[in-house]
């Protein structure tokens, strides 16, 4: 039956139910009670160890002459009484085992002598009963016996079993009442099946309001005087296995109902695969749930399990999460997905139905190849959006020269690097650009096309073709003809050269002339070029384009804004005329890169989101990153993940840097 016809079911079903209703207002509401002392429909089941029951006390007695006395503690090997857990007995398997090894030495004409008798008690966790009301106490109840060490003569039935359940209030813990016990006598390796008993019905007024209730269950293990035979020696292990133990008290309250089923959003998505999330509420009956899903929201035909039984769902009251990796889809596809969840309280195939959710599986990579910058006559910077749309994305360059007919063989490729080593721009669902790479050594006035390429784990995608041409390079014009020499001037006559004087004497020093003005200002020295092209700074040093602010990255898991993260970028007077790149946020150190589904990937560092940056130089502008759910589950699971932010960035002049920074990344509200 698909979901659709079971919804049409469930509207003629509700329209019965109503009327069912009306006719019988009067009829009270099936199972108005609660259960003590955990309100499940099967009473403490222990299928999870003892649900919070614990070990009281443990006694062993050494007995002489039938049932004197002796007073002497007997302890290991021959009495050794303890409560514990049996993982393998009950329904659910498991039970509250009380059990000793013990020793008998002889059992004459009825008298036990030299036996021994051991005493296991246990309690409940404490509850209280807000409303009381009539009550019954039902237990299953299961007793057998291993012979560990025989000798001699043994007889059929050495052991005898005598157990108890007391409830005790809180309020006269000294008066306890007993809501049920026997005697049991077994053979020795009997093994029979595990049987209910009850429902016990308790006096009036047993359970009263407001008060705090423990129940007391002690089994004391010693052997039979009513055996006639003679038992020379044996040592032996008493086991008494108690399951669903529950006390009803009839209080008007209607507390099992059927079960609810909630769906959640799934995770782990890849271009074949996700895991599907939901939770589940049994109700307090046993319950069983699946996942049905299709791409389309009118036709869920498909399920997690392919075929029946459903998956068990429990009987526990209160949510619980589900969660089933699903395989073999189609890529690039949106499908539709809910959880179901059933139990005795739900119409024949009309099961609760969560909320429809949706999720698209991964797509090849789209590549939009750009237009060409910073052209020169032997150096070009090539750039290209792409968009890796849910998977790990890398890409490369090809280009070539332009033919006259306006082809290309695209003979060269950048980066000249292995096809595994290909630069990343991580796996987000947003448009990265300009994944700016330079290439040098071109002929200048020359035309040339390229392509970009980008490949993931669903396809590989080729961009458009773009084409540029490289600048020239001006020849120097021919020298000119040296103009002519001008004519020789005349020389003066010289004049007759004067008779020597004496030499004069030195006079003093004369004071200091005045200073002589300033000389002209120098010229102003040009504007230094910003750090190495392609080298790698950290986030402020004084040869970095841009500066990174922030001391960690807190990714909103709720509202509005959940999954997106604002990074504040500064593009300092360094850079030449603009600041333009890829903001890339990648955890430092190898991490787990999923958190559901099989098989279990390796570690490596992860990249969690990435976006462009496009300022003019002294602005400053924000990246906005998108964790996507399945990175927010990552770091839900490792709680703090340090992490590298790296800028590629490239100004006007193309100087081109990487500058780093590294900070915690975290899940917040």
């Amino acid at each position: 039956m698909t979901t659709e016809a079971r919804r049409v079911l469930r509207g003629v079903s509700g329209a019965l139910l109503a009327l069912t209703l009306v006719l019988l207002a009067t009829v009270p509401v099936a199972q108005a009670d609660t259960i003590y002392p955990d309100n499940q429909v099967t009473g403490t089941s222990f299928d999870e160890g003892l649900d919070g029951w614990t070990e009281f006390s443990n006694q062993c007695v050494l007995l002489s002459l039938g049932d004197l006395e002796l007073g002497i503690p007997a302890g290991p090997p021959v009495c050794d009484p303890h409560t514990g857990h049996s993982a393998g007995v009950g329904t659910p398997p498991g039970s509250l085992e009380q059990f000793s090894n013990q020793a008998v030495s002889a059992t004459v004409l009825g008298s036990a002598i030299g036996a021994v008798r051991g005493t296991a008690t246990a309690l409940s966790p404490e509850f209280t009963v807000p409303t009381g009301g009539p009550a019954t106490f039902t237990v299953d109840r299961r007793f057998a016996v291993e012979a560990l060490l025989p000798l001699g003569i043994v007889t059929d039935a050495p052991v005898r079993f005598n157990y108890n359940f007391f409830l005790i209030d809180e309020a006269s813990p000294s008066t306890p009442l007993t809501l049920d016990g026997d005697t049991v006598d077994i053979a020795r390796n009997q093994d029979p099946a595990f049987t209910g008993h009850g429902p016990i019905v308790l006096p009036p007024d047993a359970v009263q309001s407001g008060h705090s209730y423990r129940i007391e269950v002690t089994t004391t293990f010693s052997a039979n005087p009513e055996t006639l035979a003679t038992v020379i020696a044996a040592l032996y292990t008493a086991r008494a296995q108690y399951d669903n133990v529950r006390l009803r008290v009839a209080d008007g309250t209607p507390t099992f109902g059927p079960a609810t089923a909630v769906t959640e959003d799934a995770t782990d998505i890849t271009g074949t695969s996700a895991t599907l999330h939901g939770s589940t509420n049994a109700q307090g009956l046993a319950s069983t749930y699946d996942f049905r899903y299709g791409t389309s929201p009118t036709d869920l035909s498909q399920r997690l399990p392919a075929s029946p039984p459903d998956f068990n769902a429990g009987t526990n009251i209160g949510s619980q999460e589900r969660s089933r990796p699903v395989s073999g889809l189609t890529a690039c596809t949106t499908y539709y997905f809910q959880i179901e969840a059933q139990n005795a309280e739900n119409a024949e195939n009309m099961p609760s139905l969560g909320g429809i959710k949706t999720f698209r599986t991964n797509c090849a990579p789209s590549a939009t190849t750009l237009d060409a910058t910073g052209v020169g006559p032997n150096a070009v910077t090539l750039n290209s959006a792409i968009n890796p749309n849910g998977s790990d994305t890398t890409y490369f360059y090809e280009y070539g020269p332009d033919t006259p007919a306006g082809g290309t063989t695209f003979t060269n490729r950048v980066p000249l690097l292995a096809a595994g080593n290909f630069p990343s721009i991580g796996d987000g669902n947003a448009v990265v650009q300009p994944n700016s790479t330079v290439i040098a050594g071109l002929t200048p006035q020359t035309a040339y096309r390229y392509r970009v390429t980008a490949v993931n784990a669903i396809g590989t995608t080729v961009g458009n073709i773009v084409t540029f041409t490289t600048s020239g390079v001006g020849a120097t014009g021919p020298q000119g003809n040296p103009g002519t020499n001008g004519t020789n001037g005349t020389n003066g006559t010289n004049g007759a050269p004067g008779a020597t004087g004496p030499a004069g004497t030195n006079g003093s020093s004369g004071p200091a002339g005045p200073a002589g003005p300033a000389g002209p200002k120098g010229a102003t020295g040009s504007k230094g070029q910003a750090g190495v092209d392609g080298g790698t700074v950290a986030n402020g040093d004084p040869r970095a384009l841009i500066h990174i602010y922030g001391q960690s990255l807190i990714v909103p898991s709720k509202g509005r804004n959940i999954g997106r993260v604002r990074v504040k970028i500064f593009c300092r007077t360094v850079a030449v005329r603009t600041c333009s790149g890829a903001v890339k946020v990648r955890s430092l150190n190898p991490i787990q890169p999923q958190s559901f589904g099989f098989p279990k990937k390796a570690k490596r560092r992860v990249t969690f989101a990435t976006d462009a940056v496009q300022l003019d130089v002294r602005k400053i502008g924000y990246a906005i990153l998108s964790f996507n759910a399945q990175r927010r589950s990552v770091l839900k699971r490792e709680k703090t993940v340090r992490s590298t932010v790296i800028v590629t960035v490239i100004d006007a002049s193309n100087n081109r840097q990487n500058v780093r920074t590294v900070l915690p990344v975290r899940l917040g509200k």
